[in-house]
């Protein structure tokens, strides 16, 4: 071991001195358990079987929190379960996460949401013989807070399934779902209570029963009260359209409950895979259009409080260049809409591109979108998520000739592309990947991974890109965490480092730029100096707690 710190306790005379001298001092950054290699990533599950099917939702402190579909238990039948990260990379709920169901029948397409403190999930559930749709509450320190292996939210004839969940401020969980039971798809609703009860009858009540099929249900929370509810809608027979409702807290259709809502486009050709969020004083939708009868396209509307358009009959067009768009992902920040999709107007590959919105309906960047990823193989499944000041995260399946990996991009309210950087290089391939912001100007996704196939199939990674657009945070300067600090920076081959007694003792480290480790110490006093000098040049300090929390600053030499 390289020992270099000298402890200052015999030296009182020196510090003294050193302390009356004006310094700059640099806070330490917080590095964590977060995997600074993109090759590497951080494991969520690498259970036997198949892991898939992965959501994400933050956790209300810089963290996320990730859910999937399991088969560890039984290869034919997968189980529901879930996973904490908090802001540091620290997993909390043990290893390969924790089951939320893990009953005998298969369990499947989990859909999570989160507020104030507790996130809801719900999953396709076969345990009735049928497809029924269950759900579960759990909080921040994982706890299970509802029956074992979940509350009911539907249980019907036929199948009940492709839910989506909102939770309000009470703790209440609203959940639309599609319904078979009457022999055509319908749209459902339903409420339970902050304990899980079932608010609106054992089967839901419903949002339209119009003839044909109506499928592929979202929802939002209504500012005034209750939930706003967009689907595809075949009732004319032939093609899809898109549609809309508001539900009341007490489950009461608000508009034209005669007429089964209100239509949003029912422009010629097939409308289909509306995506909702709120705007305004309302909500926004974008959808896949066929209006011209060659290609899809992508169209977007805005919808006021009384259900009213604003922008135009059957909306305005996103992107309508020469090929398909679709697959795409629509976030907001109240103000901006952001849009982003898979597009193959150039015919040999498929790209990604995006637009932004603002409430006027105007598209803020070039005709068609700017593109964001249009590398020589296909990019896929955009997957966004936007902060309260406009910033975009973008994240995308992007392929190389030697498989599929991880990208990702964060956008600000102007348009521009503030970074554009590999989440994810592994061997194999990754796919699916969801992503959160971390309300630090960073992300965190997680994704589907067969890295380990010959092992365990697919498994669940995770990954952080901090605001720098770094995977390693050595610039993630953190004042909430500044309880040790390393001056003069830049220093004459030597430094100091002053520390909180909270943390010791601590383990100081000193890295070249290269990753080569060139000094390393265990620290039991608060105030050390480094009494090795350093060649001129950059180091990388890193200090490890007692607790097991990373800490790393650029040091430079002089």
């Amino acid at each position: 071991m390289f020992a270099f710190l000298v402890p200052l306790r015999n030296k009182f005379i020196d510090l003294y001195v050193f302390l009356a001298t004006a310094f700059f001092v640099f806070p330490i950054a917080i590095l964590s358990q977060w995997n600074s290699n993109v090759s590497l990533n951080t494991p969520v599950s690498t259970a036997l079987n198949d892991q898939q099917n992965v959501r994400i939702a933050e956790d209300g402190n810089g963290g996320a929190i990730v859910v999937w579909e399991d088969y560890r238990n039984n290869p034919l039948s997968a189980d529901i379960y879930i996973q904490r990260f908090n802001k540091n990379g620290v997993a909390q709920w043990g290893a390969n996460g924790k089951p939320l169901c893990i009953h005998s029948a298969h369990q499947s397409n989990p859909n999570i949401n989160y507020r104030n403190g507790k996130a809801v999930i719900i999953w396709n559930d076969f345990r009735s013989g049928n497809v029924d749709i269950y759900a579960q509450m759990i909080d921040t320190s994982g706890n299970v807070l509802w029956a074992t292996n979940g509350n009911p939210v539907v249980t019907n004839s036929l199948t009940q399934n492709d839910g989506k969940v909102a939770l309000n401020s009470n703790g209440e969980s609203y959940v639309v779902f599609q319904d078979s039971s009457a022999g055509n798809w319908n749209i459902m609703a339903q409420k339970l209570s902050s304990s899980g009860t079932r608010l609106w009858g054992s089967t839901g009540t419903v949002v339209c029963n119009a003839g044909y099929d109506q499928k592929n249900p979202r929802l939002e929370m209504a500012s005034s009260g209750g939930i706003y509810v967009v689907w595809q809608d075949r009732r004319n027979g032939a093609n899809h359209d898109i549609y809309c409702q508001k539900l009341n807290d007490q489950g009461t259709r608000l508009w034209n409950p005669g007429g089964n809502g209100y239509w949003i486009c029912s422009a010629p050709g097939t409308q289909t895979n509306p995506k909702i969020e709120l705007f305004g004083a309302g909500f926004v939708v974008v959808w896949q259009d066929n209006r011209n009868a060659l290609d899809y396209d992508i169209y977007i509307q805005y919808i006021n409080d009384n259900g009213m358009a604003q922008w135009g009959t059957n909306g305005v067009p996103v992107c309508n260049a020469t090929g398909n768009q679709s697959a795409h992902d629509l976030q907001t920040n109240g103000n901006l809409a952001f849009v982003v999709w898979k597009d193959y107007r150039a015919v040999t590959n498929t790209d990604i591109y995006f637009q932004i919105f603002n409430t006027n309906g105007t598209a803020l960047l070039q005709a068609n979108g700017k593109p964001l990823s249009t590398g020589s193989f296909d990019q896929i499944n955009p997957n966004i998520d936007v902060d309260a000041g406009g910033n975009a995260y973008i994240v995308w399946q992007d392929s190389t000739a030697q498989g599929w990996n991880i990208s990702g991009a964060k956008i600000n309210a102007a348009g521009n592309i503030l970074w554009n950087v590999p989440v994810c290089t592994a061997a194999n391939t990754q796919a699916d990947p969801k992503n959160v912001h971390d309300e630090n100007g960073g992300m965190i996704v997680a994704w589907q991974d067969r890295r380990n196939e010959a092992v365990s199939a697919r498994d669940i990674y995770i990954q952080k890109i901090f605001s720098s657009g770094s995977p390693d945070g050595l610039h993630e300067w953190s004042t909430r965490e500044l309880k040790a600090k390393i001056f003069p920076n830049p220093g004459n081959g030597c430094f100091y480092l002053e520390s909180d007694v909270s943390l010791l003792p601590l383990t100081l480290e000193v890295y070249t730029t290269s990753g080569k480790i060139i000094g390393k110490e265990t620290v039991s006093c608060p105030m050390y100096h480094c009494g090795f000098p350093l060649s001129t040049g950059f180091y990388f300090i890193r200090i490890i707690t007692a607790n097991n929390q990373n800490f790393t600053v650029k040091w430079a030499s002089k």
